[in-house]
């Protein structure tokens, strides 16, 4: 992947591209020369900003703007069936993540600004893909299995419908921006 980048910044004449495989735990931002190096830092649906030490290591990479989006909630008939049938119990609610950050951010002194989006996300898929956009959403939570492989794939032959399986899920998506100068 990073050496399409490289490719592409090639291609196109672009000096400033510098292609980095690092996980955000990994950066040091003063030996890498990167504090307030950027004009804009995002973070989108990242895992990365999980504590208040990423955000301030986010935060300390900028020299303009940051950004964060995250979900709020997303409701999913596929993935609560299953989480009940695979792991027992009610699927947990989303972290909600972009408010802790708003109000972590406000109290640092910071003036977030915070939006709202909802959506109903509607798709067919072929089973095969079906099931392997499953087992991607419950690969955080276990091992994927033969025996998990075999629940999820018999969840969809027995929901697929004219030989597609139809995802419909319920969004509500946050973003955080917020100047730091």
């Amino acid at each position: 992947m990073l050496a399409l980048l490289q490719a592409a910044a090639a291609r196109e004449g672009l000096a400033n591209v510098e292609p980095v495989a690092l996980s955000w735990e990994e950066v040091d931002l003063g030996r890498l020369g990167w504090e307030r190096r950027f004009d804009l830092v995002l973070a989108s649906m990242s895992p990365a900003i999980r504590d208040a030490a990423s955000l301030a290591r986010m935060t300390m990479a900028s020299r303009r703007l940051c950004y964060f989006t995250g979900y709020v909630e997303r409701r999913d008939r596929a993935y609560e069936e299953l989480w009940s049938q695979i792991m027992g119990g009610k699927l947990p609610p989303y972290s909600r993540d972009c408010l802790y950050i708003f109000h972590l951010l406000y109290a640092w002194g910071y003036y977030p600004s915070l939006e709202f989006s909802s959506r109903t996300v509607r798709r067919d898929l072929p089973p095969a893909e079906a099931v392997a956009e499953l087992e991607e959403f419950f690969w955080p939570f276990l091992e994927i299995d033969e025996k998990v492989r075999g629940e999820i794939a018999s969840y969809v032959a027995a929901k697929t419908s004219g030989g597609l399986f139809r995802v419909e899920r319920e969004e509500v998506i946050g973003r955080v921006t917020w100047k730091v100068a």
